[in-house]
């Protein structure tokens, strides 16, 4: 299934966590959250782990990620998303 909007929003004290379930250390790589063309997403006081990249925006799409930590990943926010640490 298809989402076209996504809106997580956490408070300072008790962020939004992305991770996956996985046990194993190793095994806890995952792709990060993509939003595609025409899709539309805020994403405030969250923490994505293991996720690389953590989050992709497409080329026309509205994203605003703010006060968003990324764990363990090896690039944050790919794409024209609109992010303010």
């Amino acid at each position: 299934r298809v989402y076209r909007d996504l809106r997580a929003t956490g408070t300072t004290i008790d962020p939004v966590q992305f991770i996956t379930n996985e046990a194993r250390e190793e095994n806890r790589n995952w792709s990060g959250i993509l939003f595609m063309d025409g899709s539309s997403g805020s994403i405030d006081y969250v923490r994505i782990h293991h996720a690389s990249p953590s989050v992709s925006c497409a080329e026309g799409t509205q994203v605003l990620i703010t006060h968003t930590s990324f764990v363990f990943g090896n690039l944050a926010v790919f794409g024209p998303c609109s992010y303010t640490p």
